[in-house]
């Protein structure tokens, strides 16, 4: 299919100045992906797009797969979704397109397959919330128990015993490059095609050009003196 967004030209491209669009919605999102910070830093890479439909805010881009998904954000929960889900079955129906909703926690496929029925339309999902867990409470990390938490238990062994000089530092201006040497080294041990959903360095550095300390945050894990990784969160 072809990554230009012709057929969606009234869908608004991603700047600087779309943050403050987004402001209202940050509080009501199931998925850390649908955060502003997240869609601006991959918005080359993923042709993100949005339009609002009354009180919900509607994200369209191509996903890995080529293919046209949408994303839906909310105040609140008790907003509906009715009117954008059926704009957007039409709008998919008008262009020979499956209406694909991405980032739809397992409780909220009801409401989009009832509110798709109402119009007399189909919905199709590509996410599985099972892939949201990704941020713990420290406590409970570092006390998992059962197989399924097997593997992260084994990664937070490793590293207690194999760098126990570790510590965090919070980021401020000057540590910029050190973030980037941080990449270097890890691009450095990898060719560009490897990484699956693009280039993570050109990721932060959109990243970095909204950039808030009031709203983001960066923390760098050294061992000892030398710098191992980062972390960049809205």
């Amino acid at each position: 299919m072809s990554n230009t967004n012709d057929e969606f030209s009234d869908f608004r491209p991603m700047d600087k100045d779309s943050a403050a669009d987004f402001e209202p919605y940050r509080y009501c999102n199931t998925f850390a992906d649908t955060a502003f910070a997240m869609l601006y830093s991959w918005h080359k890479r993923f042709f993100y797009r949005y339009k609002m439909y009354r009180d919900v805010l509607a994200v369209t881009g191509v996903d890995t797969d080529g293919e046209r998904i949408f994303i839906l954000l909310r105040k609140n929960h008790s907003v509906s979704i009715d009117e954008a889900v059926a704009e957007i079955c039409g709008l998919c129906r008008d262009e020979g397109r499956k209406a694909i909703f991405e980032y739809v926690a397992s409780s909220e496929i009801p409401f989009y397959r009832q509110a798709a029925a109402a119009c007399g339309r189909d919905v199709f999902f590509s996410y599985d919330d099972k892939y949201s867990d990704y941020i713990y409470e420290t406590k409970k990390f570092v006390s998992m128990k059962g197989a399924p938490a097997k593997t992260k238990r084994g990664g937070y062994n490793f590293l207690m015993r194999n760098c126990p000089g570790i510590r965090a530092v919070p980021y401020t201006d000057s540590l910029f490059g050190v973030c980037v040497g941080i990449f270097d080294a890890w691009c450095a041990e990898r060719k560009c095609g490897d990484c699956f959903y693009g280039c993570e360095k050109e990721a932060f550095r959109s990243f970095m050009e909204i950039y808030d300390p009031e709203r983001h945050k960066i923390l760098l894990a050294y061992d000892g003196n030398t710098p191992m990784s980062f972390l960049a969160y809205e």
